[in-house]
């Protein structure tokens, strides 16, 4: 069996098996974690390895009407993905938000998800960065992180509103 032995939990992966010129049929085995998406039966199947699948096997029995041979088998390594916490949504009286994302190993990433206008951070890899609108309402911002190859978003919604103001009269 061929096909990545290490790769990011939530992945959808290839596996391929040589089976020869004489095998009609395979028979895949995926752990009971992960689900075959396509190809039962054939030489490649696609497989969704989710976040709760880390460590197991694969493997694929090649059939004919003489002979059953197999199962051939590889050890499949998911490395976990990183925890990512944006910080709890909240609302601020401004057009200039100050985002907490939790700090963690990795490398992380603001990204403008939505809202009624243009949003500028002023340092987008800091966790604490400062966001800056152009129009008020409701925005959702992302915060992406980064280790060992694999990548976890969380997001967070800020409302902002007009400041209060008191006028003379």
């Amino acid at each position: 069996v061929e096909g990545p032995d290490l790769f990011c939990q939530g992945d959808t992966i290839l596996f391929t098996v040589n089976g020869g010129d004489f095998a009609s049929a395979f028979n895949w085995d995926v752990p009971a974690c992960a689900t075959l998406l396509e190809g039962q039966g054939t030489d490649s199947v696609l497989v969704f390895w989710p976040v709760e699948c880390l460590n197991a096997s694969v493997c694929a029995t090649a059939e004919n009407t003489c002979a059953t041979i197999g199962p051939e088998c590889i050890q499949i390594n998911a490395l976990p993905l990183p925890a990512v916490d944006a910080g709890a949504d909240f609302v601020v009286c401004d057009t200039v938000a100050d985002l907490s994302a939790v700090p963690g190993p990795g490398v992380g990433n603001w990204t403008f998800v939505s809202g009624p206008g243009n949003a500028q951070f002023n340092n987008p890899v800091d966790p604490f960065a400062e966001v800056t609108v152009d129009q008020l309402g409701t925005y959702e911002f992302a915060w992406t992180v980064t280790e060992n190859g694999c990548s976890n978003t969380d997001l967070v919604t800020v409302d902002f509103l007009e400041p209060l103001s008191i006028g003379a009269t």
